[in-house]
């Protein structure tokens, strides 16, 4: 493939604010470091997707350019609610903050970024094209008073050196706005390009957009990844071919343009026993929920310390019975210790499985 620069691959204007989202400031969060294209009325708010520092002007440039698409949120209000009810329905000793209802009322739309390139690709092209095959076997089989054949059928691949010329125009060849993308598709899920609209004004809503985290300077070696991917794809439909080895292009890429795609996350956030903040974030388009729904340990606490008051009580009747009467106790010293012992064991239960369950939770990643 031929080497691209900066100038072959260059962004459009760059200017303070953004034409196409009027009166929107951009501001960062001081926490996890996004920035963010927000609403006038949702200034210095708190970080729209880690709910841990409110969100501050941010000295910087964004792209004059508007967005291309904008893929739909398909979750309505009866999904999403019963989505979360999903998510949060295993939680033990469930948190009084963690709830559908709050879950829903906080909720906010926050749309991310994927870049758009387009180029022309003019050059040549050679490589090894495979195409398979069928070859009809027989096999001999002695048995029932004689020989018998069995014809059988299996596949093979006949590989061929082949070469010619490509001059072809690619459309919306994607390639990663964030340093976190393919983390965070493994949080949230894949999106679909459809269903998806073209970009007008006011689609965005009252909405706060994140800004790209890598500009097209920065990935000229991607992309040119991907373009020559799609340009492997049409070599093999044009070969009618099933396979593909050390297909290479030496050539042009002409006529970039760099352009975005936005996506639908949907977010919220709720308070653990020490008031502290959790996110909780949801693919707009599937519905995948992503994030840590706690136990609250001080629920479990209560309700462990309400279980061993009962072998404590039991405890105290035996003592008062065997000073009183030593004699009519209806079980031994012994006995009566196995059992509240195993009274005092089951009463930890509550507590340790939501400790059990916090543990666990805890390890999951924060939200990328």
């Amino acid at each position: 493939m031929s080497e691209l620069n900066a100038a072959n691959l260059s962004t459009p204007e760059v200017r303070e604010d953004a034409s196409w989202m009027p009166g929107a400031k951009l501001e960062a969060c001081p926490g996890c470091k996004r920035v963010f294209l927000v609403p006038a009325e949702k200034s210095q708010q708190l970080c729209p997707l880690c709910y841990q520092a409110n969100l501050a002007p941010q000295p910087s440039y964004i792209r004059r350019e508007s967005p291309e698409i904008v893929v739909q949120t398909q979750l309505n209000s009866a999904a999403l609610q019963q989505n979360l009810e999903s998510f949060i329905e295993p939680v033990p000793y469930r948190l009084a903050d963690l709830t559908v209802e709050n879950l829903v009322n906080r909720a906010q739309l926050v749309w991310w970024p994927l870049w758009l390139v387009d180029a022309d690709l003019q050059g040549n092209w050679t490589g090894t094209m495979g195409f398979d095959y069928q070859v009809r076997t027989a096999k001999e089989n002695f048995g029932n008073g004689g020989w018998q054949s069995r014809s059988t059928l299996r596949t093979q691949t006949r590989y061929e050196q082949r070469k010619g010329t490509l001059n072809r125009h690619y459309d919306n060849i994607k390639v990663p706005a964030l340093r976190s993308h393919q983390k965070r598709l493994e949080q949230i899920g894949n999106y679909e390009s459809k269903p998806s609209l073209a970009y007008r004004d006011g689609i965005l809503g009252q909405n706060s957009v994140q800004i790209p985290e890598i500009e097209p300077q920065e990935l000229l070696e991607v992309a040119k990844t991907h373009l020559h991917s799609a340009a492997e794809q049409e070599i093999m439909q044009a070969n009618a071919a099933q396979h593909r080895q050390n297909v290479k292009f030496t050539g042009d890429y002409l006529n970039p343009n760099w352009t975005q795609l936005l996506m639908p996350i949907i977010s919220s956030w709720y308070k653990d026993d020490e008031g502290v903040t959790h996110p909780i974030t949801i693919n707009g388009q599937s519905g995948k929920i992503y994030g840590k729904p706690l136990s609250s340990t001080k629920q479990a606490s209560r309700l462990t310390l309400g279980l061993l008051a009962i072998p404590a009580l039991l405890f105290l009747a035996l003592l008062v019975v065997s000073l009183v009467a030593p004699n009519s106790l209806p079980v031994d010293s012994v006995c009566s210790g196995v059992i509240l012992f195993f009274l005092a064991l089951i009463a930890l239960i509550p507590l340790f499985r939501a400790h059990q369950w916090n543990m666990r939770e805890n390890k999951i990643e924060d939200f990328r």
